[in-house]
This record gives structure tokens, sequence and C-alpha cells, in this order.
């Protein structure tokens, strides 16, 4: 690498650090909103953006 030269995969890895947990996050909670409609499947798009709206409600309210 030349003189000045960050390693990306350093930097990247933590900048993208907090989306990551945000998305496991709301990976989880959406399986959990599938679970508890009795594991129908067909619904993984509405399970997804319920799960994220909750997901960014409960960080602003902290």
């Amino acid at each position: 690498m030349g003189q000045g030269m960050r390693s990306p995969t350093k930097r990247s890895s933590e900048r993208e650090g907090s989306p990551t947990v945000k998305e496991e996050e709301v990976a989880r909670l959406a399986y959990q909103l599938f679970e508890e409609r009795g594991g129908a499947h067909g619904l993984d798009q509405q399970d997804w953006f319920m799960a994220e709206r909750i997901v960014r409600q409960r960080s602003r309210s902290r």
C-alpha cells in the first residue's frame, strides 16, 4: 500500500458495525413476528418492514 493509505477492511468493518447489529436485531424480531403468526409463510416482507419500524422506534426512545 502507498504511503498515507489506510486498510479499507478495518475502516469498513468499523463503519458497518452498527448497521449490522441493527440488521441482526431486525432479523431476530422479524422471525419472532413470523413465529407469533403461527409460522405462516408468504408475509416475510411484511414481518421485516414491521420489525424495522419497531427497531427504529426503540432506538429513538433510547
